[in-house]
């Protein structure tokens, strides 16, 4: 066997990074976030061609959304890494207008109305604890305060008519609740009051607002997908599998129900036709994971990265007619060479109490009983949990 050649930090760092993707008003080209300037920029993906639309070398400019019926765009942005990110508009003239001025807040981008005549964004410039909700109008920007956040609720998503708000309440890392708030009435329900640590995640309102869908681990050890229709007051189970369900996401006129899994250290994409829950066949890419989905307006297409141990995330578009997708990005660093990288395998071991500790293990190509490598240890785990590193000879 042949040795592999062994690369830089540097080589390694020169790998464009690419993030988002949406897609234009006549789908003929992706709105995207790069850093190949040296800092992240909004792009315009059309024909091959990779275009910058916003020129910053200082701030990182994260791209949000074209805007429905124009190429307008949205994007957030903070100033000298103070993480105090605002929500902008570049206008088609190449103008900026700052959504939501002011010091010492914190913006967020949360959705269109599914009528596209508006958008929603969360402020904490009334109080820096909580996110007020704000509706936009997509005209002429004047806004409406909607959900003034008192608690620390967590909006998630409202119903098509503006009435009914999907809010999340947190106790602990296993424990929360989902409530439904009544612009009109005021009252606030809880759809999931129980006993005990159960975790309840909204995950959105169906395009119709017919049912809410959400994630539970109630008498189960994974988050499976039930929802809650609104009419009937009643919840009803849609999916559950042997590992977590970690988001689920509706394309914009119910045709397609995307659902990611959180299967062994690896993000496994699940395609659905809304109606049936029948599986639609996904691009076949081997070795690579698919995220970040990015279905069109007209549901005939969808962008997605793709990634593997070998190749950063790279994005691609998949019409649904055609069984092979098209590839928009090549990110990793030409002068490395992906066959000198091996990918990761999951491997288990007993730890001192006989408890089984999951990991990933990249073993070089060189490596062997006979040949030791020096190895480095990445302990992770989740929020609160220490992160350390070690080097072993």
């Amino acid at each position: 066997m042949s040795i592999p050649k062994t690369y830089t930090i540097e080589e390694f760092l020169n790998t464009t990074n690419y993030a988002g993707a949406s897609f234009s008003p006549d789908q003929t080209s992706l709105l995207v976030s790069c850093d190949a300037s040296g800092i992240y920029n909004a792009y315009r993906i059309s024909d091959g061609t990779i275009t910058p639309l916003t020129h910053s070398t200082t701030d990182a400019i994260y791209a949000i959304a074209y805007f429905p019926e124009d190429e307008r765009f949205l994007y957030r942005s903070d100033s000298g890494g103070n993480e105090l990110s605002h929500l902008y508009v570049q206008g088609l003239d190449g103008s900026v207008t700052d959504l939501t001025p002011g010091e010492n807040l914190k913006a967020a981008f949360l959705g269109w109305a599914q009528d596209d005549q508006s958008f929603f964004v969360g402020t904490t410039e009334r109080d820096p604890r909580f996110f007020d909700v704000y509706e936009y109008d997509v005209q002429s920007y004047q806004r409406e305060l909607i959900y003034q956040n008192d608690a620390g609720y967590n909006f998630d998503d409202i119903t098509p008519d503006r009435r009914t708000i999907a809010l999340a309440k947190t106790e602990t890392n296993a424990d929360s609740d989902i409530y439904l708030c009544d612009r009109h009435t005021g009252e606030m329900e809880n759809l999931t009051r129980h006993n005990g640590d159960i975790h309840h995640q909204p995950m959105g309102f169906s395009p119709d607002g017919q049912f809410l869908y959400y994630l539970t681990d109630k008498e189960s050890e994974f988050l499976y997908l039930m929802r809650y229709d609104l009419s009937g007051d009643s919840h009803q189970f849609i999916q559950a599998v042997d590992w977590d369900i970690a988001s689920v996401s509706h394309s914009k006129y119910d045709k397609y129900l995307v659902i990611t899994i959180n299967n062994d250290a690896r993000t496994e994409l699940c395609l659905y036709d809304a109606a049936t829950l029948a599986p639609v066949p996904l691009p076949q890419l081997p070795n690579a994971e698919i995220t970040a989905v990015a279905i069109a307006r007209t549901e005939d297409r969808m962008a997605f990265y793709a990634s593997s141990s070998k190749i950063p995330r790279d994005l691609f578009v998949h019409d649904f007619a055609n069984p092979t997708p098209t590839r928009l990005t090549h990110s990793l660093n030409p002068q490395i060479n992906p066959q000198d990288l091996v990918e990761g395998q999951v491997v288990r071991f007993a730890s001192y109490d006989r408890l089984e500790i999951p990991g990933i293990l990249y073993r070089p190509h060189q490596a062997s009983e006979a040949t030791p490598v020096p190895a480095l240890v990445w302990v992770h785990g989740d929020q609160g949990a220490k992160v350390g590193w070690a080097i072993r000879p």
